[in-house]
């Protein structure tokens, strides 16, 4: 899951980046959604009350009551079997420099004693490399995330925990017997019968989910697995194979395609990237993949334009990130381009490419990645129009889909990256740093990003809370605070 650097490339790069920053910095300001607000912040160090604390990892019993391995078990994606396994490049075990790091000998982590007196499901492994990414919802770029590990494979995710006491037994007894006392029950019933099983049992009496296929021996409560499901990450890897461009995924997303005729996924770390990462913090799909639809939500009989039943519900799936995702997992959902991102020359036989086309429609409103096609910041910019619209062999425009769970396409199924509930007033400090995805010429593919993160670090606001003026110092403090992390790493 780690990519090597040239970092004496990097190092230059990077020290040109903080250069054309200041260089930039009238522009990115006046880039800078809603900057001339009110803000109240005006401190010259860090204005935050840590109102809102810094990110930190959890320790090992949360990971294990929450239906999390945390065993060192496993070399390779398909044998690893907990969070402390190499494949999982755990936080406070491993990558404590490199990749996200930008310059040779950052930190992505330290270690703060802080962490376990704030929240005593924390370890004390404090998070620096912050990753930016857009809301799912909106493609607003307000979302920043910590990247803490990779889950490989479904080994992953436990059946059942004893805290404690390993002779105990945590079989899920029959009704209406209860678990042996100290055990933490992670399976979901699976349609026996066994009443409050899973993680998330607040819908066991529900009547209605006993209705539902499988589920006829009564209702069921949800473990990990299920719940991290219906929130993904979506990542876009680079396309881009010996300098050609190529459509098509390895491994079973592209139905067991090898190399050279396919883009590997057997990493998601930020130089393999085209594009900043999109988080479904909202949960609400826009294409309903989540399965997120609420029992009579669905239009009323007799409305006009409804071609299905009216009302119906297929499976009713009440989550919330911040209060269901107790890790902040996500499934990671890959999605890439099957067509060459042609955007002025019109392409006979596709809704893709040229002028008119569905490339063409969504770069004109976020611009291109790193290989030329449009950057995705929504589910509408994927699901109502790359993925509605077709080419010249009949495939969507764009298409995604996950990594085998068995581990065998070797890169990550699910990510532990929690997003930090609310960045403001405290969440972004001083030593962190922002990771996202960068142009050959080293400045942020979108600014936005690195925008708002300066504005958080510096104001503990996002640019839209603040003044011109504060704005203007966030983003040259941002600036300088760079060129000095390059400066000592260099040292």
């Amino acid at each position: 899951m780690k990519n090597e650097r040239k970092y004496a490339w990097l190092f230059v790069q990077v020290l040109a980046v903080a250069a054309l920053l200041f260089m930039a910095a009238p522009k990115l300001f006046a880039q800078a959604t809603g900057s001339t607000s009110g803000g109240s912040s005006s401190s010259s160090s860090n204005p935050a009350t840590n109102f809102n604390p810094p990110p930190c990892d959890f320790t090992d019993v949360f990971y294990n009551n929450v239906g999390i391995s945390t065993s060192n078990v496993g070399t390779t994606a398909e044998t690893a079997e907990g969070v402390d396994s190499v494949p999982a490049q755990r936080f406070g075990l491993f990558r404590q420099t490199g990749p996200p790091a930008i310059f040779p000998g950052q930190k992505n982590w330290v270690t703060d004693n802080t962490c376990s007196t704030r929240d005593g499901v924390r370890k004390n492994v404090r998070i620096l490399a912050t990753t930016g990414g857009y809301i799912d919802s909106d493609g607003s770029p307000t979302d920043f995330i910590s990247i803490i590990a990779f889950l490989t494979n479904q080994n992953f995710f436990e059946s059942n925990y004893v805290n404690g006491d390993p002779s105990k037994d945590c079989t899920v007894p029959t009704p209406p017997a209860l678990p042996t006392s100290g055990c933490v029950v992670i399976s979901s019933a699976q349609g026996d019968g066994s009443v409050n099983a899973g993680l998330n049992a607040r819908n066991e009496s529900s009547a209605f989910f006993s209705s539902l296929p499988g589920n006829a021996g009564g209702p069921q409560g949800d473990d990990m697995q299920d719940i991290v499901s219906n929130f993904e990450a979506y990542a876009a890897i680079r396309q881009t194979v010996n300098g050609k461009l190529t459509f098509t995924p390895c491994g079973s997303m592209g139905n067991g395609a090898t190399p050279p005729n396919c883009f590997p996924v057997t990493s998601v770390a930020t130089p393999v990237l085209s594009q900043d990462w999109r988080f479904a913090t909202n949960r609400n799909a826009v294409d309903g993949s989540d399965n997120n639809v609420v029992i009579g939500s669905g239009p009323a009989p007799g409305t006009p334009g409804v071609t299905g039943p009216a009302g119906a519900t297929v499976f009713n799936a009440p989550y919330g990130y911040f209060c269901d995702d107790l890790l902040g997992m996500w499934i990671v959902t890959y999605f890439w381009f099957t067509e060459p991102p042609n955007l002025t020359k019109t392409v006979a036989g596709s809704q893709c490419q040229g002028p008119n086309g569905a490339y063409a429609a969504v770069a004109a409103r976020n611009g291109v990645n790193l290989e030329g096609w449009p950057i995705v910041k929504s589910g509408a910019d994927l699901d109502n129009d790359l993925e509605a619209f077709t080419g010249v062999n009949g495939q969507m425009c764009a298409e995604e889909g996950n990594e085998a769970v068995d581990g065998s396409d070797g890169g990550a199924v699910w990510l532990i990256c929690p997003a930090i509930p609310d960045p403001t007033n405290g969440a972004i400090t001083l030593d962190a740093f922002i990771d996202t995805i960068h142009k050959p010429n080293g400045l942020p593919l979108d600014p936005t990003l690195t925008e708002n993160f300066f504005c958080l670090q510096f104001f503990g606001q996002f640019c839209s809370n603040l003044t011109a003026a504060q704005v203007n110092s966030a983003q040259t403090r941002g600036a300088a605070a760079q060129t000095a992390a390059a400066s000592s790493s260099s040292n």
